[in-house]
């Protein structure tokens, strides 16, 4: 339950998010309303994908109508909701199908684009590195700020490049935010 809770503070709006889900159990015992719930407060603009498997131990046509179950249930989340697809991976049915629609769908994304400078990437290989290196891998600010100096990175650039390393999911820092969290940045957010 904790993993539930604290998992918020990971979601990115620039990502593609699959919600999978087990098309065996009823819609209602499954969590997607939970998880598109989640996204939607706190990565509202983010992609989402609901991918139902066990699709081979279905009769056909209850696949089908499952999604027309979900679509009945999730109607405040259409606009969040790309893709759908079901799969089996006991069987590999429709995978490369949803691996090729995802694909697709990422080089729609506005942020797929984006121009990124190579001392933001520099930063990002040197907190790569950190990671591995502290067995706590979280960082005072002002040790993150100093790294950033000595990758080139001008002091006016840092909110815009921890901006850019929150959105793509590599560093949780709260800044800006009154609080004891804002001065400590999270180096590995799957930690």
């Amino acid at each position: 339950d904790l993993y539930y809770v604290t998992h918020q503070f990971f979601l990115s709006p620039q990502a593609i998010y699959l919600v999978v889900f087990n098309m065996t159990e009823s819609p209602d015992n499954n969590r997607i309303h939970y998880w598109l719930h989640a996204l939607k407060v706190h990565a509202p603009k983010a992609a989402v994908v609901l991918v139902g498997t066990h699709y081979d131990r279905l009769q056909p046509g209850e696949a089908q109508a499952y999604f027309l179950t979900l679509k009945t249930l999730l109607a405040n989340y259409t606009d969040m909701i790309k893709l759908t697809g079901m799969v089996s991976t006991a069987t590999g049915d429709n995978v490369r199908e949803l691996l090729q629609n995802v694909k697709e769908l990422a080089i729609q994304q506005s942020w797929y684009h984006e121009q990124v400078p190579r001392n933001y990437l520099t930063l990002l290989s040197k907190i790569e590195s950190l990671r591995l290196m502290c067995p706590l891998p979280v960082m005072h600010v002002t040790d993150l700020f100093q790294v950033a100096l000595d990758c080139k990175i001008q002091p006016s650039d840092f909110k815009s490049v921890t901006d850019f390393l929150v959105r793509m999911g590599e560093l949780v820092y709260f800044g800006g935010k009154r609080s004891e969290l804002s001065e400590m940045t999270v180096l590995d957010p799957q930690w």
